[in-house]
């Protein structure tokens, strides 16, 4: 930081360009005589309540350091700690090397307050103090050590230098006042240096583009603007030339700027540009751009639907005509941007321009608008549902709105609510229309069970029982056998220990119906013979080493089986009248000869 103790001068904003051979440095400085606040570039970091512009000052009383204004921050009568931050514009260090930057400024020191009102400088790479970088403060009372003291009222130069590590093109120098309830703190002439990239040579002029190019109905304007020229340097400088002949002459029309309006102009015009380099004096111009005015009227452009609604996931298509070719902007959520017959499925409610252009080039143009809606967030009250054959199960579709239609496949149904009775197993499904037209739908399962009908036939062996399952529709049996023991077999076997009347239950189950039960009464006992018949006559019976077997009537089998059922003897050729089984290898004991047409009881002795 350099301190000087200088007169008053007389400064204004100016550029000053001094060249080395490894960069350019440029100096800028604001002395705030222009009435307009904040300056061309400057910005405010929050409000700038507490910043303004001054012609003369009061609290302390002093007249700005040069020219005819300076700028005031208002610490007199400001809670203390209040501050308030303003921002030079953006600062290019670009080709700074090895130079030195700074920022200097002018600030009014005076003893009528001994409060620390203080101003603080500091650097960033955006115009903000989160991050920035603190190059040093000024306090406002003479005789406060801060960087230094002075002996006397009046103005004083401040110099802060910029850290070597700010070398891009976009750095700001933020002022920062910090109110103590003291006097007002003045400041005048604030100047910094810069390094950008300093045209050289001839520029590029680039090229222009009309829009429109053609103008019709005798009289309109036309924006013109340069795409190409030469960018990222400074001290390029742009001049427009008009001319309602392409041989000239060329007179001088817009500002210095990269666009041009024509105005309104009634007959063709030609332009061009003329693009120069103010550090090499030499410069280039455009092509000319021609814009042409056709007396010829313009086109009415319409789009069918003038005003649509656009449904999640389908395309809202929309068809314009009046004109030989078209160009819809914006392009997004289009399906394509030059036909006469776009799709559009905005991401948001959008308004879309078509530009449309008949044979003679007279271009006229429209807007739609294209709105988003929702699909209704269809819910079912019901999840997927088991039903038995016969049941109802009450679905209701649920949106969270109002004024929606419904239709229920398979049915139907058109309410909101229905009562689903399926004879077999389906997919119910329900799509609700909202007012808009948009559609959301929902499914459920529902999964028909038929009832359940139990029976069983049997086999006895005495105690043994062999049972066979003939039940319908039975997901789960269930066997009672009346003694207290129970099985879930398909078609169990079972002996009972004792003898007596044993009532028998099988429960045949289907959920979600009913269960079904069938029920049948035996007498057990160890010597019973279930569909015991004279068929056949077995002599000797109680017999010894064997048996003789006469059929009475035609069997397809003969067996000789034990107490569990196994068979020990068979014979199937039957047109025998007659058989003998050899029993010697037998122990003693009941048995049974068991024929197709049934059953006797045979013992061994």
């Amino acid at each position: 930081m350099q301190l000087k103790f200088l007169p008053k001068l007389l400064l204004i904003l100016t550029t000053i360009f001094v060249f080395s051979e490894l960069n350019a440095q440029i100096v800028n400085k604001e002395s705030f005589d222009n009435t307009t606040f904040l300056p061309t570039g400057w910005s405010a970091v929050g409000t700038t309540n507490l910043w303004s512009r001054r012609t003369t000052g009061t609290f302390p009383t002093c007249t700005p350091a040069s020219g005819a204004g300076m700028v005031r921050f208002a610490s007199r009568g400001t809670a203390a700690n209040t501050n308030q931050t303003i921002s030079t514009p953006v600062i290019d260090y670009t080709i700074k090397g090895t130079s030195q930057a700074y920022i200097s400024l002018w600030i009014y020191r005076d003893n009528g307050s001994v409060n620390a009102d203080s101003l603080s400088l500091f650097i960033n790479t955006t115009p903000s103090l989160t991050g920035a970088t603190r190059l040093g403060a000024v306090a406002r009372y003479t005789k406060l050590f801060l960087p230094d003291s002075v002996p006397a009222n009046g103005w004083y130069k401040y110099t802060f230098n910029v850290p070597s590590s700010f070398s891009s093109n976009t750095n700001y120098i933020l002022i920062k006042g910090v109110s103590q309830a003291g006097n007002n703190i003045y400041i005048d002439d604030v100047e910094w240096n810069s390094f950008p990239n300093v045209c050289t040579g001839v520029p590029n002029p680039g090229a222009g583009t009309a829009t429109p190019s053609i103008i019709c109905g005798g009289t309109g304007s036309s924006s013109i603007s340069l795409s190409g020229y030469t960018t990222g340097v400074t001290g390029i400088s742009f001049q427009w030339k008009v001319s309602s002949s392409l041989s000239g002459p060329w007179t001088n029309t817009g500002t210095n700027s990269t666009t041009l309006n024509t105005g309104t102009i009634t007959s063709t015009q030609h332009y061009k540009c003329f693009v120069t380099c103010t550090n090499s004096g030499l410069a280039d111009s455009t092509s000319v751009i021609t814009v042409t005015v056709k007396q010829g009227t313009v086109p009415t452009i319409t789009v069918n639907p003038n005003a649509a609604n656009y449904c999640v996931g389908v395309p809202t298509k929309l068809f314009a005509s009046g004109a030989s070719t078209y160009l819809w902007t914006p392009t997004t959520g289009l399906s394509v941007s030059n036909s006469d017959t776009v799709f559009a499925s905005p991401t948001v409610s959008t308004v879309y321009t078509v530009r449309g252009t008949d044979t003679a080039g007279c271009v006229g143009q429209t807007t739609v608008t294209v709105t988003l809606r929702q699909n209704p967030n269809v819910i079912i009250n019901a999840l997927d549902t088991n039903l038995c054959i016969g049941d109802s199960v009450l679905m209701t579709a649920q949106t969270g709105g109002g004024g929606n239609t419904y239709l229920w496949l398979p049915e139907g149904n058109k309410t909101a609510s229905i009562y689903a009775k399926p004879l077999q197993s389906n997919l119910y499904s329900v799509t609700v229309t909202n007012t808009f037209g948009c559609k959301g739908n929902a499914k459920r399962n529902l999964y028909v069970a038929q009832k359940p009908k139990a029976y069983f036939e049997v086999n006895v062996f005495a105690r043994t029982y062999r049972f066979s399952d003939s039940s319908l529709n039975a997901q789960e049996l269930l066997w009672d056998f009346g003694d207290g023991n129970y099985s879930t077999s398909r078609n169990p076997v079972y002996t009972y220990s004792e003898d007596g009347t044993k009532t028998i239950t099988l429960i045949a189950s289907n959920p979600p119906c009913l269960a079904d039960t069938f029920t049948r009464t035996f007498n057990v006992s160890a010597i019973n013979v279930f569909n015991n018949n004279k068929s056949f006559k077995l002599s000797p019976n109680p017999a010894n080493q064997t048996v003789k077997i006469e059929l009475d009537q035609a069997s397809e089998f003969i067996q000789l089986i034990d107490l569990t059922g196994q068979v020990l003897l068979q014979e199937n050729s039957l047109d025998k009248a007659s058989i003998v089984f050899d029993l010697s290898q037998f122990a003693k004991g009941v048995y049974f000869v068991r024929s197709s047409n049934g059953m006797q009881k045979l013992i061994i002795e």
